[in-house]
């Protein structure tokens, strides 16, 4: 039917002829199969005109023009409550369709207590939702946390209606909790409008609004009392077209019906809430309540909305204003309990020599996906249905990761190259936030468009909002992108006038570290004596995780945010990055001896290098006296053993300002402290090099 619509919009009609007409077609089933036999048997484009033109004059302006319902036509319909009440033909219809009829509500009272991991088979809510039937959890799912803490957030009592956006990268899971949250609140009895693709409304106003009202009417037939099928007709008149029925009834569904004050609760969801926002297909006006939150008063403490949806962050970004940012719920990786549950799931429909090496793999498959379902589902279609060694299953896992990293990096650093100067500079700084957690960085920002590439997921801590890359080969893809990004303005003049201040330099600093190949640099003693050179072999990175994983000796892992006294840590060597002395940095907590107090049986390195390096590990300090010109002088020295024998363990201090190491009483103290000074630093490192070629 779509097609005779763009057809009439094409003829040479005033507007308000073209409404009327459409509203006549909507309104009438036999005249819209009567045109459809008309035009299929033209042969050309004039052909169609003709009989459109024809169809015209003969309903609107012909002799035989005539009221399409008058009161006559009006239905009786026995409400819910057993009243019965006089309805437009059109309402009725719908009211008797079995279009997007759900099953019945008895048969979701399953959902009422269900548990996190419950394993859920989808009922009918009377449409499908967008990639349900695709991949690993077709219409099967598994309960996660994250949908229960929704839930139970939604159902409480509030003294506000309440309004929230699930914001989350493709494949992570929306459309199944969206899903989940509609079937709970249908089994619940509240009145339900779930929209499951939005991009199912077009631009054609009419055709929109009847597809809601048949939505709506599916859903709760069998809870609408007469007195709310009243309210929904109560500025229809006996003279007015389908159209304008269909127009006030679908206005009263969001002005009246979806807004309720508690005790009674409804619930409006939409999902692939984004392709509202796509600039093809303008959005009508009337359907404001769709994209406005402000529509939802405040007042009404029954109301539920949520939006949801893939390529979402345009709208997040442009249209949530005054504080709406804190209705956003960022959707995050499964935890560890239920994607197990998943990856059994997935994998059982794999051929039984693959299942059968699932404890070998079963750990890098986790990291590989990192709980993302998005990537399982890849995963398992790049494995197949054929039967595999061992190592055949580890090769294939090896290609999956270099060929997600390279999808990743190719749509990234398109993008970027795509951007203005500034938004480049604002995006290199949102990627060191990745890199780097520290204290903000005010003009870091990743735009709308890179948000919807689904690369990164976000989540909120107390004070900002954090990017997260969605999975391992992401990370490598965002890092691959950031070893390339030229330094700002900002930096060079700081780096010409030796000014970088603490952020700028362990930036600039890392950035060559994970750029260039093996690294050579001069060390000394905090007095800047005994010379050694410090070869640096990094050929990874890794965050740095709360327990820790195990890492790679050449590994390099940034500490996260609040892990005390280091910043950086390759193998056994522990570095220290400041643009202060170390003298003035060995203070409060930043003290070196604090990382070898113990506590609850180990201490801090201790636990560090036992979750890496597997093993028992002991580091302490070992203290004795040393007598200069008859004062002593308390000297600490670094004992690190694993299982009894010596490890290759050193703490190194890297300075950030111009001054060398001219420490004379802490060397005394601290002799085996390596210190690496800015100047070299910079002549090693922040040469012709720190300016890449273009990506």
């Amino acid at each position: 039917m779509s097609d005779i619509y763009k057809k009439i919009n094409e003829l040479s009609l005033k507007k308000n002829e073209i409404i009327k007409l459409k509203s006549y077609l909507v309104g009438s089933q036999e005249l819209r199969e009567q045109l459809n036999l008309a035009l299929a048997s033209c042969e050309s484009r004039e052909e169609e005109n003709g009989i459109l033109q024809i169809f015209f004059y003969n309903t609107l302006r012909g002799h035989d023009k005539k009221r399409l319902r008058v009161k006559d036509s009006w239905k009786q319909y026995t409400a819910a409550d057993n009243n019965t009440v006089e309805v437009p033909s059109i309402i009725y219809e719908m009211l008797m369709s079995n279009k997007y009829k759900p099953d019945p509500r008895s048969e979701f009272t399953s959902l009422l207590n269900v548990e996190v991991g419950s394993k859920i088979t989808t009922k009918n809510l009377g449409q499908q939702p967008k990639h349900f039937i695709e991949g690993c959890q077709e219409k099967q799912f598994f309960v996660t946390e994250q949908m229960i803490a929704i839930w139970e957030s939604l159902d409480k009592f509030s003294m506000h209606s309440i309004k929230r956006i699930l914001s989350g990268p493709v494949g992570i899971g929306k459309s199944y909790i969206a899903w989940f949250l509609a079937a709970k609140a249908y089994a619940h009895n509240f009145l339900v409008l779930y929209i499951a693709d939005a991009s199912d409304l077009d631009g054609d106003e009419i055709n929109s609004q009847m597809k809601i009202c048949q939505r709506f009417f599916a859903l709760n037939k069998d809870i609408l009392t007469s007195t709310d099928l009243g309210e929904l007709i109560t500025a229809v008149t006996e003279d007015d077209p389908d159209s304008v029925v269909i127009n006030r009834c679908f206005s009263r569904i969001f002005s009246e019906l979806l807004k309720q004050e508690f005790p009674r609760k409804t619930f409006f969801i939409i999902d692939e809430h984004g392709a509202l926002f796509n600039n093809e297909t303008p959005v009508p006006k009337s359907l404001q309540a769709l994209t406005n939150l402000n529509f939802w008063d405040e007042a009404m403490n029954g109301t539920r909305v949520i939006y949801t949806g893939t390529a979402h962050a345009r709208f997040e970004k442009l249209y949530l204003k005054n504080g709406m940012q804190q209705w956003v719920i960022f959707i995050v990786p499964m935890s560890l309990k239920v994607f197990e549950q998943l990856t059994t799931e997935v994998f059982s429909k794999l051929d039984k020599t693959v299942r059968s090496h699932m404890p070998s793999i079963k750990e890098e498959i986790l990291r590989t996906t990192n709980c993302v379902p998005r990537e399982l589902v890849i995963l398992a279609d790049t494995i197949g249905k054929r039967s595999y060694t061992l190592e055949g299953v580890k090769d294939i896992l090896q290609h999956f990761k270099e060929y997600r990293r390279k999808q990743f990096y190719d749509a990234v650093k398109t993008h970027y190259n795509s951007l203005p100067i500034t938004s480049k500079d604002e995006t290199r700084l949102a990627l060191v936030d990745i890199f780097l957690p520290s204290s903000p960085r005010p003009t870091a920002r990743f735009d709308w468009r890179f948000l919807d590439f689904g690369i990164v997921y976000r989540v909120k801590n107390e004070h900002e909002e954090l990017h997260n890359p969605i999975c391992p080969a992401a990370m490598e893809a965002l890092l691959d992108l950031y070893k390339f990004c030229p330094l700002s303005d900002a930096y060079i003049n700081a780096l010409i006038q030796d000014k970088m201040d603490g952020n700028q330099f362990e930036d600039a600093l890392f950035q060559q570290l994970m750029r260039l190949p093996k690294i050579i640099l001069e060390t000394t003693d905090l007095a800047g004596e005994n010379k050694f050179n410090l070869i640096l072999d990094i050929k990874e990175f890794r965050l740095l995780r709360n327990p820790p994983e195990k890492y790679d000796k050449h590994a390099l892992v940034r500490c996260y945010i609040g892990y005390p006294r280091f910043d950086f840590i390759l193998g056994y060597k522990f570095f220290q990055v400041s643009v202060s002395d170390f003298v003035t940095h060995d203070n409060g907590s930043a003290k070196i001896e604090l990382s070898f107090q113990q506590s609850n049986g180990k201490n801090q390195i201790e636990e560090y290098l036992d979750a890496v390096f597997g093993g028992t590990h002991e580091a302490k300090i070992d203290k004795t006296v040393k007598y200069v010109k008859n004062a002593a002088k308390e000297v600490k020295r670094f004992k690190v053993l694993k299982n009894g024998q010596a490890c290759d363990f050193e703490i190194i201090y890297i300075r950030g300002s111009p001054g060398g190491a001219k420490h004379k009483r802490k060397v005394e103290e601290y002799p085996e402290i390596r210190h690496i000074s800015y100047e070299e630093i910079k002549s090693k490192l922040f040469g012709l090099s720190l300016f890449p070629q273009n990506i």
